[in-house]
């Protein structure tokens, strides 16, 4: 599913980006430049909420960490 996401996720990034250079309403270096920022911002907090999940904190755990849910009943 996570794969499915992204995929759906890039597409349309690119899509939109080519919207904008196909009439004209921006450079092509223009679109470059914005994925070339969205891609280093996605990066940085990627890899913060990394090392927030590695020190414990922001309530986030690793998965093979996490104690399995039990049922009741």
């Amino acid at each position: 599913m996570r794969i499915f996401i992204i995929g759906c996720v890039v597409r349309a990034t690119v899509l939109v980006g080519l919207s904008r250079v196909y009439p004209g309403v921006h450079w092509p270096t223009d679109v470059l430049a914005g994925w070339a920022g969205g891609a280093a911002w996605a990066a940085l907090c990627w890899l913060i909420a990394r090392e927030l999940r590695d020190r414990g904190s922001a309530g986030l755990e690793r998965e093979q960490d996490a104690e399995p849910v039990k049922s009741v009943g």
